[in-house]
Parts: structure tokens; C-alpha cells; sequence
């Protein structure tokens, strides 16, 4: 949806801002809408949030966003322009663009083909806009930064509970497990991916005794499910689990660490454990989607 060319001359700001209005005037971003806060489009576009906050601080001066404290960034009820001064602005955005690609060494007739190739993108609506779906929207992103090596540009992620709030998606990259249980309209393609467990994973999970008690922490309720089935699936361990979601944890955190003999966490939950019982091994638990899988979609899902 958003890409930006680090070769280019362009300062990233500038892109950034470029991409953003467009998106805002084709209608993905309607009014009333939130933008995705700074540091998550920094993180998803591999930039720092002081630029995309620049960008955005732009688009307030412009009139298209407004900021509200605690809220980020809504886009505006736009004032339309009249017809000349849209004819005013677009000229000289137009001679800009004719001045760079006669600098290219560009013919008429190769200038007047990318012309009309831009345009029947614009009506076909060629561009695709990519979505990951998972479990939760903790799993989501673990799965997109993954396949982002794939598509070579930052993608979207969302939870199956929320995939309706994403209506112009027109494909979707789920765990082959949820594709059935994905209830999208027609046009959406849908592709599935496999995943399984670090092996520093099954292997501490298989050295448990049957009497001792491994544990999980996750950020989101909804992790805790696939991946407690994973572990049990891909390891074998039929012992007693105790697992908490932080979103959602009525049991205090370090008591649950305290009871454990071996204790798995999710990368989202790392900073909330501060301490270690003496003895008790703690490893990060970060589903891996597997290698084939990323060359399927790369050479049969168009990047």
C-alpha cells in the first residue's frame, strides 16, 4: 500500500507525504478516519516515527488531517477546490513530472505510454492490497514481518475478528488452518501459509517431566489457544500448562512465572518480565512461518 524508495532523491518525508495524500484522495482514508499511529507506520515501513510524524504534521497544515490529544491523527471534512484551482495545482504538478521524465531521456510516445498505463491502473484498481489475518493481532504482526521479505514492502495485519474492518482489501495471507473460517466477499483471493515452533522450543518443551508445569505468556487472550495447541502438537508435552494474557490478566503476572518450571513468552511481552526463579529457563516464543512457505508465496502471490 505504501512504498517508499530509499534510492530515490525524494527525501523519505516527502514520499511519505506524496503517498499519503493520495491515499486520502482515492478514498481509502475517509473522513473521520484514524491514521495508524507514528510509530506503528514507522515500524511497518522501516522508518523512523519522527518522520512519519513530520508527514502527518504536513498533512494538518494542509487541512487534510487533524491531531487530537490521546487520539492521533483523523483525517478532515475537505473543502473542495473549484475547478480552476484543481486545474491550477494539477498543471503544475504535471509539468514538474514531464520536466523529470524528459530528463530521463524519455520520447513523447514512451511519456504518453506510461501516461495511459498509470491511468488504466487507476480504473482497473490493479494495485493489490495485501492483508495478513491471524489468530490475534499479536500473531498478525509476528507473521507479517515475516512475510514481508516476500513482498519486499510492509504489510498490514489484523486479527480474524476484525478482517470486516478492512473492505478494500482484495487479498488475503492467513495460516492455512484459518483460511476456511475467513468469511470475506468473492473478490478477496486468499493464501495460506504453514508455521511451527523454534526448535529451542520443542525441545525444551519435550525435556519436561510429566509432573512439571511449563508456562506461556502472551500479550493477546487470543494467542494463547494456537499456540498452546502447537506446543502440545508439535512437541508432544501432555502435562499440566498454565498460560496468561497480559490484556486480560486477573492473576498477578509474577505469580504465574513463580509456579512454573519452564516459562515461553511471546517477543511483545519481554519487558514485563523482570524476574527470573532460580533455576527456571525462559525462552522466547516466536512462531516461524516456514521457509517453503514464503517461496510459495513469493513466486505464486503477485508482489
Amino acid at each position: 500500500m505504501i512504498t517508499l524508495n530509499r534510492d530515490a532523491t525524494v527525501p523519505l518525508q516527502e514520499q511519505l507525504v506524496a503517498r499519503l495524500r493520495y491515499l486520502i484522495a482515492s478514498g481509502h482514508w475517509k473522513s473521520g478516519e484514524t491514521l495508524p499511529s507514528t510509530r506503528v507506520l514507522a515500524r511497518q515501513l522501516g522508518i523512523s516515527f519522527h518522520t512519519v510524524r513530520k508527514a502527518y504534521q504536513q498533512l494538518e497544515r494542509e487541512g487534510l488531517l487533524i491531531s487530537r490529544a490521546g487520539k492521533g491523527f483523523t483525517v478532515t471534512q475537505r473543502i473542495p477546490l473549484t475547478k480552476s484551482e484543481r486545474l491550477e495545482q494539477g498543471a503544475s504538478i504535471v509539468h514538474e513530472a514531464m520536466q523529470q521524465l524528459i530528463g530521463l531521456g524519455l520520447q513523447e510516445s514512451e511519456i504518453e505510454y506510461l501516461v495511459q498505463e498509470q491511468l488504466s491502473l487507476l480504473k482497473t484498481g490493479k494495485d493489490d492490497y495485501f492483508l495478513v489475518v491471524a489468530e490475534s493481532l499479536e500473531l498478525g504482526e509476528l507473521y507479517a514481518r515475516q512475510l514481508e521479505m516476500a513482498f519486499h514492502d510492509a504489510l498490514e495485519y489484523t486479527s480474524i475478528e476484525r478482517v470486516q474492518d478492512y473492505p478494500d482489501v482484495n487479498y488475503i495471507l492467513a495460516p492455512f488452518t484459518l483460511l476456511p473460517q475467513l468469511n470475506v466477499s468473492s473478490h478477496v483471493e486468499k493464501a495460506g501459509f504453514l508455521t511451527h515452533l523454534p526448535p529451542e522450543i520443542i525441545e525444551a518443551a519435550v525435556s519436561l517431566l510429566s509432573d512439571q508445569t511449563l508456562g506461556l505468556i502472551t500479550r493477546d487472550p487470543a494467542s494463547i489457544p494456537p499456540l498452546t495447541a502447537a506446543i502440545r502438537h508439535q512437541s508432544g508435552f501432555q502435562g499440566q500448562m498454565v498460560a496468561l494474557a497480559l490484556q486480560d490478566a486477573s492473576t498477578p503476572l509474577q505469580r504465574v512465572v513463580a509456579q512454573v518450571d519452564l516459562l515461553f513468552y511471546t517477543p511483545s511481552t519481554r519487558k514485563h518480565l523482570r524476574v527470573r526463579p532460580t533455576g527456571q529457563k525462559q525462552l522466547v516464543l516466536k512462531p516461524i512461518v516456514a521457509p517453503a512457505s514464503v517461496e510459495y508465496l513469493r513466486q505464486h502471490v503477485p508482489a
